[in-house]
């Protein structure tokens, strides 16, 4: 989701839904993920490269607002991640 959105919302089961089918309808209301169904086709893969420098913003934005406030749920360093590896 940081592909497309900065949010810091836990997301937990509700309403008769598991945690993971509340993040998909969230992932559904984005183009081109609303037939989203676990697997991806490559027009998703490619709009997910694309978006790649908006979720690495997103992430970093989410680990400083997570140190800054002590509450590291949800957060993601996942960005350090991508980093080494575009480093290799």
């Amino acid at each position: 989701l940081l592909h497309f959105a900065f949010s810091r919302s836990p997301f937990s089961a509700s309403n008769g839904k598991t945690a993971a089918e509340v993040v998909t309808a969230e992932l559904k209301k984005h183009p081109p993920f609303e037939g989203y169904d676990k697997s991806l086709t490559r027009g998703m893969l490619v709009k997910l490269y694309e978006a790649k420098d908006v979720a690495k913003a997103n992430a970093r934005r989410s680990l400083i607002d997570a140190t800054n406030t002590g509450e590291m749920n949800p957060s993601s360093a996942v960005h350090k991640l991508i980093d080494a590896l575009e480093a290799l």
